[in-house]
């Protein structure tokens, strides 16, 4: 779980806040167990997993050319 070769993401089996009462919250605030976040990636790279702990503190991190909205 210490390096980010793989296209993976770890998460706990059991955890976590329902999605839909999320929207609106301070992050500090939130629960963060199993929490994924989108970020752009660069122009022409494709996606990436940028910290694959989905468990701790901060979240899992992944990139993709894809835009959001």
């Amino acid at each position: 779980m210490n390096n980010n070769d793989g296209h993976r993401i770890f998460v706990q089996l059991v955890g976590g806040q329902d999605a839909a009462k999320l929207s609106g919250q301070i992050f500090n605030t939130i629960t963060r167990v199993n929490k994924i976040f989108l970020l752009p990636a660069p122009p022409g790279e494709s996606f990436q997993v940028l910290d694959a702990n989905a468990t701790d503190a901060n979240g899992a991190r992944s990139s993709s050319p894809l835009t959001c909205s």
